[in-house]
């Protein structure tokens, strides 16, 4: 037992300590996370301590502050310096082989790989992070000549003109970074419009909806022009969000000790047009706002058919039936030549039976060619019928042929 445990033994409370200390740096070393989960926390100390998930604050930023600033200088044990003068971003590394990087304002970074260097950092997570600053360049300030700290003007026109980019493009997630960061949304431009009077001017429902419902911001502000976001929905026929502005507005006025003038009755023409109530009328009354309509249902029915005959129908059947007689004109015609070689001999056609005389073409009536016809024509279909039941029987006595086999 050397000297300085003989010490800690005689004083019970540095040995009480020292045990407590083992105690909370193994429980703290046997914690079982993944790289999803760790690049939460490092987005979480990226962000100042809001967790970019929930949007609540889990660190205050004077617990931010100090965390950041020991990753920068002992968060890679003995490599930290030269990481530090190469990388330049707080990050912490462990014998798992789990490397977290941080970089402030913009993002956080879990990297995993098992293979260890003599330091006991990952090889890879710290090779790939000299890469990622030479490819991505996050000390900009460092390599301009102007003073490191802005002026206080800059950074409030920047932060306006990011919130209205944001806002006029339809940038949801860039409003609630900035709403997370506890910029003020109810600030304007020059003119005075705002981030609701863009949203609402391109018509991004979502935004606007986030602009009203999270950040609480006013929403009858005029700007320049004397234009509210409403008016400005209006104009360009963003019905969606036109609706939206006006139930906003009028659950506000709803609620107690929140009645303003447009919710009371007033004759003057100013009270009447606070928040665009006139054109708003206007904008009902015309039916500007378009409604669902139930789509109809097609089904098949054979009298819809009805009324719509072709009008040259007729025409085509007139010719048709004309076409038919001189057909059959002209088969009497031949049939007479086959069997009338003389125009002046009277023949007698015998087909399967007695006919009677049929007199030359000369001699016929109209009346007696139908009936020369009509008589032709039934003779033939017998004849015909005689033929397929003659072709039918031998098929009847092969089948019984086969049945006796």
């Amino acid at each position: 037992m050397n000297s300085k445990d003989y010490l800690l033994m005689s004083d019970p409370l540095q040995l009480t300590l020292k045990l407590l200390l083992r105690l909370s740096f193994s429980q703290t070393c046997s914690l079982e996370m993944t790289a999803d989960s760790e690049s939460v926390i490092a987005a979480t100390l990226a962000n100042g301590g809001v967790c970019p998930i929930t949007g609540e604050r889990i660190v205050s930023p004077e617990s931010v502050k100090n965390v950041l600033s020991l990753m920068l200088s002992c968060g890679l044990y003995n490599y930290s310096g030269d990481f530090a003068f190469k990388v330049g971003l707080p990050a912490k590394s462990g014998v798992a082989g789990a490397l977290v990087l941080v970089v402030p304002n913009v993002m956080g970074v879990t990297l995993w790989s098992p293979p260890l260097d003599e330091m006991g950092n990952s090889v890879r997570g710290v090779q790939f992070c000299e890469e990622f600053v030479k490819l991505y360049n996050f000390h900009d300030d460092t390599n301009s000549s102007n003073s490191l700290i802005k002026n206080s003007y800059e950074t409030a026109s920047s932060t306006i003109i990011n919130l209205l980019m944001a806002a006029s493009v339809g940038d949801e997630t860039a409003l609630k970074c900035a709403f997370q960061q506890d910029v003020d949304m109810n600030q304007g431009d020059y003119d005075g419009r705002t981030a609701l009077h863009l949203a609402a001017a391109e018509g991004h429902f979502r935004c606007v909806r986030f602009l009203l419902e999270e950040c609480k911001v006013k929403h009858d502000c005029k700007d320049r022009w004397g234009q509210t976001p409403l008016t400005e929905a209006i104009q360009f026929k963003h019905t969606k969000v036109a609706s939206l502005i006006k139930r906003h507005e009028r659950a506000v006025s709803i609620k107690p000790g929140s009645w303003n003038k447009l919710s009371m009755s007033s004759d003057t023409a100013d009270d009447k047009d606070k928040g665009g109530e006139r054109l708003w009328r206007k904008f009902v009354e015309k039916n500007w706002i378009k409604r669902d309509k139930e789509k109809p249902v097609y089904k098949f029915d054979p009298a819809n058919l009805e009324g719509l005959e072709d009008p040259d129908a007729e025409k085509r059947r007139a010719k048709e039936q004309d076409q038919l007689e001189e057909l059959k004109v002209s088969l009497k015609d031949q049939l007479e030549r086959k069997r009338y070689p003389s125009a002046g001999d009277h023949h007698h056609l015998h087909v399967g039976g007695n006919l009677p005389t049929i007199p030359s073409s000369n001699s016929m009536n109209s009346d007696d060619e139908a009936k020369a016809a009509k008589i032709i024509q039934k003779k033939f279909r017998s004849i015909m019928n005689k033929k397929k039941s003659t072709r039918k029987q031998p098929n009847k006595k092969t089948a019984e042929g086969k049945k006796k086999l």
